[in-house]
Parts: structure tokens; sequence; C-alpha cells
């Protein structure tokens, strides 16, 4: 593993640690809120982050037993899982937002996601290059196919993101306000991150910024949720002098 490779992989660790701690205390919101939306977002922020998987496991794997994971692995780790995120997240979005068609716009995007994973197993078991191929240990070069479902992910996220964010932004308390214009900034980052490093780049100095960019999306999406309460006291205090 060269030091672009290793620079590479250990952001991606950081960045899928992050997401995964974030998605499970999201998702224990539950047990005090009762909102199921809590559940699948957390499960859908969690699985978002699946396209980075194999370069964090592939890290640890390589450091601990000098090996590596086959191509297989890294196709399935970095596709498979983004349509069932798309889905849960547009649950959480559309039940959240309570939305006039909320059951009609869920199933849409079901059937949608679906079509996409039953091609997506068909050509990983016949046409595994009309999905994506490895240029080297921690890189795949999309597809026509897979590139422009990630690129349709990011959008869709971002959009939904944007009209969640200002829906809490339009809120007259004080705190469900940062707390929007901290989810603004996350969905604006991780888009933009996400749907850069679907073009499979190879300069160091890019593959830096886009990780560093979906990190900070984590930190702003964490404290969208669970933002100091003594922080919004001091915010609202200052804005009032």
């Amino acid at each position: 593993m060269n030091i672009n490779e290793l620079i590479r992989s250990l952001f991606s660790l950081i960045f899928v640690i992050s997401t995964i701690i974030i998605g499970i205390k999201i998702i224990k919101k539950y047990d005090s809120l009762k909102k199921r939306e809590f559940q699948f977002l957390g499960f859908s922020w969690i699985l978002m982050s699946s396209p980075w998987w194999w370069s964090a496991i592939n890290l640890i794997i390589s450091i601990i037993f000098n090996a590596q994971l086959n191509n297989g692995i890294y196709i399935i780790l970095s596709n498979a899982f983004i349509p069932i995120g798309l889905i849960l997240w547009i649950y959480a979005y559309a039940y959240s937002m309570d939305l006039t068609y909320k059951r009609t716009f869920t199933i849409s995007f079901f059937f949608i996601c679906m079509l996409y994973e039953c091609i997506f197993i068909i050509f990983l078991i016949f046409y595994p290059d009309l999905i994506g191929y490895t240029i080297n240990l921690d890189l795949i070069v999309r597809t026509p196919f897979s590139l422009g479902f990630a690129i349709f992910t990011a959008l869709t996220i971002f959009f939904t993101g944007i009209l969640f964010s200002l829906n809490s932004i339009r809120s007259k308390n004080e705190e469900i306000k940062i707390r929007g214009y901290c989810l603004l900034v996350a969905f604006s980052l991780i888009t933009f991150g996400s749907g850069f490093d679907a073009f499979s780049w190879t300069s160091i100095w890019i593959i830096i910024v886009i990780r560093s960019f979906l990190i900070l999306s984590s930190i702003f999406f964490y404290i969208a949720f669970f933002f100091p309460r003594r922080l919004t006291k001091r915010l609202t205090i200052n804005k009032e002098i």
C-alpha cells in the first residue's frame, strides 16, 4: 500500500467510523421520542457511507493480515447498499416532513431503487465490468450505469436535504433554526463530497479535499441532532444583545 492509498483509506476509515457512530446515536433517539423516522434516518446515514466501507475495511485487513479484499467484494460494497440507504432516507424525509403524498413518494423511490438493485445483481453475476472495475488497491472506476445512480442519489439527498433543512431554518425556535443551518451545511458537504468522489480521482490533493468534506458533513450532521443546549442559550443571548 503506497502513501496515496494509505491516505485515501485512512480518510475513508475516519468517515465510516463517524457515520456509524452518528447513525447509531440517531437510531437510539427512537427510544425517547418513539418516532420511527429516526430509525430510518440513522440507518440511511450509515448505509450512505457504504461506498467507502471497502477502503476502510481493506486498510484494517492490510495492517493486521497483510492481505486485501477481492474486487467482487469491492464492487458489492461500493454499490449494493446505496439504493437501500436512499429508500430509508426518502421514508425518513417524507414522513418527517409529513408530505401530502408521502406514501406515493416513498413507493416511487422504492421501485426505482429496486429496479437498479435487480439490474445491479444481474450485471454482478454476468457482466461485472458494466458496474465498474478497479485500477489500484482502493480505487474503482464506475461505469455510466453505477455512476449515474450514484449522482442521482447524491442529487436526491441534496435537494430533499435542503428542503428538510429549510423547514427547520424557518422555525421561530432559535435552537431548531441553528440545527437547520447545520443540516444545510451537512447535506451540502456530503453531496459535494460523494458526487465528486464518484468520479474516481487519482490526485491525492483532490482526494484529501473531498474526503475532508465528507468528514465535515458528519460533524455538522452530529451537531444538528445533538446540539449542546448550553451553546444554544449562549447564541440566543448574544443575538438578543
